[in-house]
């Protein structure tokens, strides 16, 4: 604009033309001023922390090793996203639709805990021998919520006490849950380091198989 601030329109020439009298007239349309939008009161951004914890023992008796671990994981995050009444996306929306204000958290904590043995034998220095024992268990607790709400005056904050909220709409508020539990089993056996047999079997059980079949089992054999 003349004053050095960006003006809230900008001219379009369109794709087509008339011509009248020997002249040639373009037709005319007003598009939003990029820069204008961008002063006005928006913004939009994501903030949140994550805290990760992580223990691990072991312990070794000859030809046996044992191994604890446990890991822990908290994390919250927070999104606001927030879109002025005077952008000009704006400019023929009746006045209770105006703005945009959506608010969003996440809240999760999630831990992993697992005890192996490891037990390993050579005999007569042709046979080896591997087997290993694990149990794992781990949950993951989650807690989502957010709203949106619209109608705000000119020249407000970003502030849902400014605003209404949708016709037909409600805050968001959802809660999940999940379990899981393993055993493992494993058994290697080689001779000379040329021929090898293996046998693994595993027990699965997880919230998300459903109530009639929590565990299912798996094996294989090479």
């Amino acid at each position: 604009g003349d004053d050095g601030k960006p003006s809230k329109w900008l001219a379009n020439r369109g794709d087509y033309s008339t011509y009248v009298n020997g002249n040639t007239y373009y037709a005319v349309t007003m598009v939003g001023n990029p820069l204008w939008n961008a002063t006005r009161d928006s913004e939009s951004y994501t903030k949140g922390n994550d805290i990760r914890n992580s223990f691990l023992a072991q312990y070794k008796i000859t030809n046996l090793q044992l191994r604890l671990g446990i890991n822990l994981t908290k994390s919250f995050s927070k999104s606001v996203s927030y879109t002025s009444p005077d952008n000009t996306k704006y400019w023929d929306t009746e006045a209770s639709k105006k703005g945009n204000y959506t608010y969003g958290e996440k809240d999760n904590f999630t831990y992993n805990a697992y005890l192996s043995g490891t037990w390993a034998k050579a005999i007569n220095e042709v046979h080896i021998i591997t087997a290993q024992a694990r149990a794992e268990m781990s949950e993951s607790k989650g807690e989502l919520n957010g709203y949106t709400a619209q109608g705000f005056k000119s020249g407000s904050k970003a502030s849902p006490n400014y605003a209404m909220y949708p016709e037909e709409s409600s805050p968001s508020f959802k809660v999940s849950n999940k379990r899981s539990m393993a055993f493992l089993a494993l058994i290697n056996y080689s001779y000379q380091n040329r021929y090898f047999a293996d046998f693994t079997y595993r027990y699965d059980g997880a919230s998300t198989f459903g109530s009639n079949e929590v565990f299912q089992p798996f094996w294989s054999v090479g």
